[in-house]
């Protein structure tokens, strides 16, 4: 299964990538701040 990170400030475009992505098979996380996306990037 293809995970992918959605790093964005944004939480109408974030959600906007994530429901296509989805759509299209993949499993999403969404980090929409500095440290969250340090978070998902160390934890993997």
């Amino acid at each position: 299964m293809n995970r992918i990170l959605i790093a964005e400030d944004e939480p109408r475009i974030a959600s906007f990538l994530e429901k296509g992505l989805k759509a299209n098979g993949f499993t999403t996380s969404v980090a929409t701040d500095g440290a969250r996306r340090a978070v998902h990037v160390s934890i993997g």
